[in-house]
């Protein structure tokens, strides 16, 4: 009788390129919805709404993505807590630079993110082929 095992790389690693993209695509519409209501000046709830979701999920979702978190609550734990991590390391990191500037912050955590996005796609883009699904593993 044959008992099947599924591999951790199939939790964790290797998710199919379109949702990455799909994913990637939706945090930087967020990101650049807000920087674009920053740039015309425009006060609205939209605003804060685009600014909140740019800052607290943004960043840590690019986390995730690099590191190829496919789990949807696994996802927004990382995504959340890699953001509020992230916001803090660069916030007081300029501060003790004596460089702090909202842009600037704002910058290198849209910057991370991105970079995150594009780790996430190479992974996937390398990992397609491996471990296509369930193995069978026999008892004995």
């Amino acid at each position: 009788m044959g008992l099947i095992s599924i591999s951790p790389c199939l939790i964790i690693g290797l998710m199919r390129p379109a949702a990455v993209l799909w994913r990637a695509a939706v945090c930087v519409a967020i990101a650049g919805g807000a920087i674009g209501c920053v740039l015309a000046h425009w006060h609205s709830p939209v605003r804060v709404t685009l600014a909140i979701l740019t800052l607290m999920v943004v960043p840590g979702e690019g986390v995730a993505l690099a590191l190829g978190i496919d789990e949807p609550v696994l996802e927004c734990a990382v995504a959340v807590g890699g953001s509020v991590a992230l916001g803090s390391i660069v916030s007081v990191t300029l501060l003790y630079v004596h460089a702090w500037s909202l842009g600037l912050a704002t910058g290198i955590l849209v910057g991370i993110a991105i970079a995150g996005f594009i780790i996430g796609l190479l992974n996937t883009g390398s990992n397609s082929g491996r471990n296509a699904g369930p193995q069978k593993v026999s008892a004995g």
